[in-house]
């Protein structure tokens, strides 16, 4: 997520489960200043809330919090969980949106139209392509890019129909396929593995 062109451009407010991990993250990012009350969070325009072992938890806390979340666009970065994490929230007025690096610069997101429009615009160089899938059709998309993975050539059909069935167009679900496949074939090639970064905390623009 770090690699998105805008990212350190509107970062603003910081806040993760202590000061000193606040102030860590917005030291590496070399953005952001760190807070401590969820007011503050709850000003900005959109909050990215990154993906932990405890979010559930953390999005509780959050719609707990005695501030005003309505009309606040909260963005779930996460690569499994879509916007429905974010209920909660949701309930409370927040207009709720997942997004997630799916390959080097392309990215998916979902969710509430403003939401996804404010993740859209943490991507400003024009090679990072992000593609709005239909809203809560993360599990089809992950089912489609999975069987892209791990499919012989006679599968990949059923890979393009999962992809589609999220809300890809025909096109953009072949080239994704195609990418995907030819990622594949790359590491194998160089003997890696290559697996999806974890982060642990929560950042807010």
């Amino acid at each position: 997520m770090a690699r998105l062109s805008n990212l350190a451009a509107r970062l603003g407010p910081v806040k993760a489960t202590s000061p000193r991990s606040s102030a860590k993250i917005a030291q590496s990012l070399r953005a952001g200043h760190p807070v401590e009350t969820w007011d503050c969070v709850a000003a900005a325009h959109a909050i990215l809330v990154f993906s932990a072992a405890a979010v559930e938890r953390l999005i509780a806390d959050m719609a707990a919090a005695e501030v005003d979340w309505r009309d606040r666009s909260v963005i779930l970065c996460s690569a499994k969980l879509d916007s429905g994490a974010l209920q909660p929230l949701a309930e409370r007025g927040a207009l709720s949106a997942s997004f997630a690096p799916i390959h080097e610069d392309r990215y998916i997101v979902e969710g509430h139209p403003a939401a996804c429009r404010a993740a859209r615009d943490l991507a400003g160089h024009p090679r990072q392509v992000v593609v709005e899938i239909e809203t809560q059709s993360k599990a089809r998309f992950l089912d489609g890019l999975e069987k892209a993975a791990h499919a012989a050539a006679a599968p990949l059909t059923e890979s393009v129909t999962y992809l589609r069935r999220s809300g890809f167009s025909a096109a953009a679900a072949h080239d994704l396929v195609a990418t995907v496949l030819e990622r594949r074939v790359r590491t194998r090639l160089r003997g890696r593995d290559h697996r999806v970064e974890k982060r642990y905390t929560v950042v807010e623009r």
